[in-house]
């Protein structure tokens, strides 16, 4: 008579997952247009983040939309006008996340960004590279969202050999925006170049 014996598999720490998670969806070009775009001048794009909106502006004030605003604030131009610079310099800037915080209120508060380039690597401009790298950035500030993103991760039959996918980021980005209807948690997204953006 034979007898099949099985033997259970030790529990992984979730930690252990998440790690294994943000090394698969990290990728070494991930922040390289980030430190190609030219570093603006300290009083350059000062007059963005003002407090005050100046009669002359033709447009709504970027600092009162941080704090109140809803949907999308667009900055568009020609090409090589500055756009990616000026980008650059409110990501780098505290007003900015300051401005954020008073929107976000009690709720924890994510800035996540990415930058096309469509000159740049397949990685610098295709959707599956904006869902990876946002995904990412997400886990990094706020790691108790890996097994919302992908639950399939924590069981013991998930197979690591080809993720993550196409499907898997675009599933898990779907989770992520179903995971915001609470309101204990807002997302501020800082895309630079979507006319780069190439949608593969």
């Amino acid at each position: 008579m034979n007898a099949i014996f099985c033997i259970p598999m030790p529990d992984v720490k979730p930690e252990v997952i998440l790690d294994r998670i943000k090394s698969a969806l990290g990728y070494h070009q991930q922040h390289d247009r980030f430190d190609d775009i030219v570093t603006a001048h300290a009083k350059t794009f000062d007059w963005a983040l003002q407090v005050k909106e100046r009669p002359t502006q033709g447009w709504p004030s970027l600092h009162n939309w941080l704090c109140h605003g809803q949907a999308i604030y667009s900055v568009s131009g020609k090409a090589g006008s500055g756009k990616s610079t000026l980008m650059k310099y409110l990501h780098q800037d505290v007003r900015l996340h300051d401005a954020l915080q008073s929107w976000a209120g009690n709720a924890q508060l994510l800035t996540l960004s990415f930058y096309f380039w469509n000159a740049g690597s397949e990685s610098q401009k295709s959707q599956k590279s904006l869902f990876r790298s946002l995904l990412y950035q997400a886990l990094c500030q706020k790691p108790s969202l890996g097994p919302i993103f992908f639950p399939e991760r924590y069981l013991p039959s998930a197979k690591w050999t080809e993720f993550p996918t196409f499907h898997d980021v675009r599933r898990a980005f779907k989770h992520f925006t179903a995971s915001l209807d609470d309101d204990s948690l807002k997302v501020a997204l800082l895309i630079d170049g979507l006319d780069e953006f190439d949608a593969v």
